[in-house]
C-alpha cells in the first residue's frame, strides 16, 4: 500500500470523486461532493492524499492545521480530515498512521476535523435520520475508530421529534419566561440582507465561542456560507431575539426539510434545479432546526427554548409532522431534553492524542 500527495488537477479530481466508489450514487452524494470541492478550493492550509493498493485507489485523507484553532495549551491541534476508505481496516490503519506521522509535531491531533467547526468536523456513528446536508454514512467507520483508539471524544446529536404538541407544551413556559424578562422576537428582514447577515455573524461569533475548538470566521467567509441560503429561505424561519433595549441577543435558523425532494434530483443540471424549484413549493413534511445561539450575557433567560417554541409553533402552522433539531452538542441541556424524540443521529469528534 502507498500514498500519493495531490499535486495536480487530475489527482485532486480523483481525491474529490473517490466517495463515488464506496457510496450509493445519489443526488445527495453529488451535493456532498460539490460541498467538499468548494471547501477544498477555499482552504489552502491542508494537504490532500490519495491511497493506492495494486494500482487501485482505496482511500483518501487530508491533514493540516488552523492557526486560529487552539488546544487549550497554547498550541495548534493537528487535524485529520476528509477520510474515506473501502471497507478494509488495513487501509484505514494505513491512513491514520500516515496522517499521524505527518502531524507528529502537534501535541494534540483531532479526527475528523476539517479546518474549523464551520466545516466538517464529526464522524456519524448512528444514522436514523436522512438530512440533506449531512455527510454520507458508512457503518464500518465507527468500528474502525474504536479499534484504532483515541484519548477523548466529543458527542453531538441530531434528533427528530414527531410529537410537536409535546414540544410546544415543554417550551411554552420558557417562551413566557423570556417575554417576562423583556425579550422580544422578530423575523429576519430580507430587504436589509447585508445588515442582517452582519448581525447573524456577530451573534454566531459571540454565541459559539464557548464551544469546543471554536475559532472565529471572517464575515466574508460567513457570507459565502449563508448569503444564498438566507435568500431562498422564508424569513419567518429565521428568528432573532432582542432584549428590552432592542439589542440582538440570539437567533435560531430553520428551514423546511427538503431531503426527500433532493434525494432524487441532480442539482448539477438545469432540469434538476428547475425540478427542485417547482417541487419545493409543495408542502415539506418537516422543519429542520439548523443553527442557533444566545450570547453569554443573555443566557439563563429561557431564550433558546423560547425560540424553539416559536419554531415548533411555526411547524404546526405549516402542518409539518416533525421537527429535526440538528447537530447539537450533547451537553446542551435545552436541546437534548426535547420530548417526542423518535429517531437520532449520533456523531463524534475524536482526540487521538
Amino acid at each position: 500500500m502507498e500514498y500519493t500527495v495531490v499535486d495536480n488537477s487530475n489527482a485532486l479530481q480523483n481525491f474529490i470523486d473517490f466517495p463515488r466508489k464506496i457510496y450509493r450514487n445519489t443526488a445527495l452524494l453529488d451535493y456532498s461532493i460539490q460541498k467538499t470541492a468548494a471547501m477544498i478550493h477555499n482552504i489552502d492550509s491542508f494537504t490532500y492524499v490519495v491511497v493506492h493498493h495494486e494500482n487501485e485507489i482505496v482511500g483518501r485523507f487530508g491533514f493540516g492545521s488552523n492557526p486560529l484553532l487552539q488546544n487549550g495549551k497554547g498550541g495548534t491541534p493537528g487535524q485529520i480530515a476528509l477520510v474515506e476508505t473501502v471497507n478494509d481496516y488495513a487501509v484505514f490503519s494505513f491512513i491514520m498512521k500516515s496522517a499521524m506521522q505527518f502531524l507528529h509535531e502537534h501535541e494534540m491531533i483531532l479526527y475528523p476535523f476539517f479546518f474549523s467547526t464551520w466545516h466538517q468536523y464529526r464522524l456519524c456513528l448512528q444514522k436514523e435520520i436522512e438530512i440533506f446536508w449531512d455527510q454520507p454514512y458508512l457503518p464500518y467507520y465507527a468500528d474502525f475508530i474504536e479499534k484504532w483508539g483515541f484519548s477523548g471524544r466529543y458527542r453531538y446529536k441530531s434528533s427528530k421529534c414527531d410529537d410537536l404538541k409535546a414540544v410546544l407544551d415543554s417550551t411554552r413556559n420558557h417562551y413566557e419566561n423570556a417575554r417576562h424578562h423583556g425579550i422580544s422576537f422578530r423575523h429576519l428582514e430580507i430587504a436589509d440582507i447585508d445588515r442582517e447577515l452582519t448581525l447573524l455573524h456577530d451573534l454566531s461569533l459571540e454565541g459559539f465561542k464557548g464551544n469546543p475548538f471554536y475559532c472565529p470566521l471572517s464575515f466574508n467567509e460567513f457570507s459565502l456560507l449563508y448569503r444564498n441560503v438566507v435568500k431562498i429561505v422564508d424569513p419567518e424561519f429565521i428568528i432573532i431575539a432582542e432584549d428590552s433595549h432592542q439589542n440582538p441577543v440570539g437567533f435560531l435558523f430553520s428551514l423546511p426539510d427538503y431531503t426527500r425532494i433532493l434525494q432524487d434530483l441532480n442539482l448539477k443540471s438545469l432540469w434538476g434545479r428547475l425540478q427542485f424549484y417547482l417541487q419545493k413549493k409543495r408542502k415539506p413534511d418537516g422543519l429542520l432546526v439548523k443553527s442557533g445561539a444566545v450570547i453569554p450575557s443573555a443566557r439563563k433567560q429561557s431564550i433558546f427554548s423560547a425560540m424553539l417554541y416559536l419554531q415548533a409553533s411555526l411547524a404546526v402552522k405549516k402542518q409539518f409532522t416533525y421537527l429535526i433539531n440538528a447537530y447539537y452538542y450533547e451537553s446542551n441541556y435545552c436541546s437534548n431534553h426535547l420530548p417526542g424524540i423518535a429517531e437520532e443521529n449520533i456523531y463524534e469528534l475524536y482526540q487521538l492524542k
